[in-house]
């Protein structure tokens, strides 16, 4: 089995040398050469060096001949900030089987999304290399890191995920697709030949409905802020995934409401939300909405099917997910 090839790249925060290495680690007992360039040491502020330095890694990275994925080192803030450096017609003209999937989330979720809506570029939403991947994964994270892996490698006999959710939000790794008989939700991701199949108890389930596509979206606040940038995402069609950490009611209420404005819940074939940790408000004697009745109302503005507590985001468990796959969702 050859060797993947990865590249890490820091789009956003600084990055801290023992868990870069600690990740790496990680990686290289998986089966992959991992490699990075001084860049991704830098310090500048509250990012990883310059945005001209952090947006020629990066580039540099996705258009290396030699990269099967060029993945992020952790989150912060930054991605947003290199758009405008970024070659979009030389990105644009790199052949399809030449060009290595954006691994990563929370932050990387402006590149991503413009990568993948505007140029059709390979991503996956998935634990990043310094922040998750230096500390054991859980059970769950664990098997669907296995299936990201063997889609960049192509192998012949992919392993497939199965996995079931039961209503007190507990996930039960299955032998077969059998134990997803009484679900009232299936979710079903295929890239590269694999599969990752999960099943929902019906508490999950918001509305009904059936669905194919591909998945787009990620981090609710930085995904808002795509819009007005330029590189505003194509969400038509798509099975949206929203999380976000640490932003109390009425800020994700702005979020939400900037989404419904630029018709992101409209234009969506389905709504599927992550974990929102930290995302109550503290102060018991202040009059808010719950974070629950805010993704409730605009879950109703979709046209299409809802599901609820799905294991992505910033708390574990944190599943990988393809966004040029196809997805296929029945609730």
């Amino acid at each position: 089995m050859s060797l993947l090839r990865i590249r890490v790249v820091a789009p956003a925060g600084p990055v801290r040398p023992e868990r870069l290495r600690a990740g790496a680690a990680v990686l290289e007992d998986l089966g992959c050469r991992v490699s990075w360039t001084p860049a991704v040491e830098a310090c500048w502020g509250h990012l990883a060096g310059s945005d001209a330095a952090r947006a020629a890694d990066l580039q540099a990275a996705l258009l290396d001949p030699d990269a099967d994925a060029v993945w992020a080192a952790r989150g912060g803030f930054g991605g947003l900030r290199l758009l405008p450096w970024l070659d979009a017609e030389r990105l644009a003209a790199r052949p399809a089987p030449r060009r290595p999937p954006l691994i990563g989330y929370s932050d990387l979720t402006s590149l991503q999304n413009a990568l993948a809506t505007r140029l059709d570029w390979p991503v996956w939403h998935a634990p990043m290399l310094a922040s998750e991947l230096a500390e054991p994964l859980d059970a769950l994270s664990a098997a669907s890191l296995a299936c990201l892996l063997a889609a960049l490698r192509r192998d012949e006999s992919p392993p497939a995920l199965a996995a079931r959710q039961d209503g007190a939000g507990n996930w039960s790794l299955l032998e077969s697709e059998a134990g997803l008989a009484g679900c009232a939700a299936r979710l079903r991701l295929e890239c590269a030949g694999g599969v990752q199949l999960l099943g929902f108890h019906a508490d999950f389930v918001w509305q009904k409905g059936e669905v194919t596509g591909r998945l787009a979206g990620g981090n609710l606040s930085v995904l808002g802020s795509l819009y007005g940038s330029g590189w505003e995402p194509d969400l038509g069609g798509r099975l949206l995934l929203l999380e976000d950490h640490g932003e109390y009611p009425f800020r994700l209420d702005r979020h939400l409401t900037q989404l419904t404005n630029a018709g992101a819940f409209a234009n969506s074939a389905a709504l599927l939300l992550g974990s929102f940790a930290r995302c109550e408000e503290p102060d018991p004697d202040k009059s808010t909405f719950t974070t629950a009745e805010l993704l409730r109302e605009v879950a109703a503005r979709c046209p299409g099917p809802v599901l609820a507590g799905l294991p992505f985001g910033h708390v574990a468990p944190r599943l990988s997910l393809p966004f040029h796959g196809q997805a296929t969702l029945h609730a």
